[in-house]
């Protein structure tokens, strides 16, 4: 990871030896874990206005467009039963791939789940809608 960084940031490591690119990969982590010290990243959470498709920041402006780099993504899946007031999803699953099931520790691939198929979800009235149940 740290190496393909620098190879993104323009240095050229190549042409130095293994002990050299060993250093210099060990400094470059040390230097970014310190300029991470002290640093309380707070993004600023939108909201998705659906009646008016705006995204609405949390000072309530809206926007039509947002525009940024994507720093993270986690790609975490949960299905969470609508006729069931429990906080605990029925399954879930921390890669994305692999589901376990709460009650039994059954593991479940997610591509094949049906809770994962585009138009298994529920609303609020238990209406069946176009997206994903889990």
């Amino acid at each position: 990871m740290a190496e393909n960084a620098l190879v993104k940031a323009g240095f050229d490591i190549s042409e130095l030896s293994p002990e050299e690119q060993q250093q210099l990969m060990e400094l470059y982590k040390t230097e970014l874990q310190v300029s991470q010290e002290g640093v309380d990243l707070q993004p600023i959470r939108f909201k998705i206005n659906k009646d008016s498709c705006t995204f609405m920041d949390p000072f309530g402006n809206g926007h039509s467009e947002l525009r940024g780099v994507i720093v993270f993504k986690h790609k975490v899946r949960g299905y969470w039963d609508r006729n069931s007031d429990d906080t605990i999803p029925e399954c879930s699953s921390w890669d994305g791939r692999t589901g376990i099931v709460t009650d039994t520790n059954e593991q479940r691939a997610c591509a094949n789940c049906p809770m994962n198929a585009w138009g298994s979800g529920m609303d609020e009235a238990g209406n069946q809608t176009r997206g994903k149940a889990c």
